[in-house]
C-alpha cells in the first residue's frame, strides 16, 4: 500500500482506506487479465472495456514489516512475500 507521502506528492490518495480499496480492486483485476478471458469491469477506481490478453502467469508479490498491518494488507492476495 505504500507510504502516504509518496502518493500525496503526485496527487494520489494518501488515505490508507482508499489505498487499500485501490489495492484490492487492482489485484482482482490483474488476477483476471492473464487468464486469457475477455475482461470488462467498471469498478470504483479502475475501468476496462473488453480487454483480452494472451494467457500467461503473473505472480503477485508483497512486502512489509510486521506488526504494522497496513503495509502488508495485500499479502493475502500475493503468491510471495518478502520483507524489506
Amino acid at each position: 500500500m505504500g507510504v502516504p507521502r509518496d502518493y500525496a506528492r503526485f496527487g494520489e490518495a494518501s488515505d490508507w482506506r482508499e489505498r487499500a480499496e485501490r489495492l484490492e480492486e487492482g489485484i482482482a483485476l490483474v488476477s483476471r487479465l492473464p487468464a486469457g478471458e475477455e475482461v470488462t469491469t467498471s469498478g470504483a477506481h479502475y475501468s476496462l472495456d473488453r480487454v483480452r490478453l494472451p494467457p500467461t502467469s503473473v505472480p503477485i508479490w508483497a512486502s512489509g514489516m510486521w506488526p504494522r498491518r497496513r503495509p502488508i494488507h495485500g499479502a493475502r492476495y500475493a503468491q510471495g512475500f518478502f520483507p524489506p
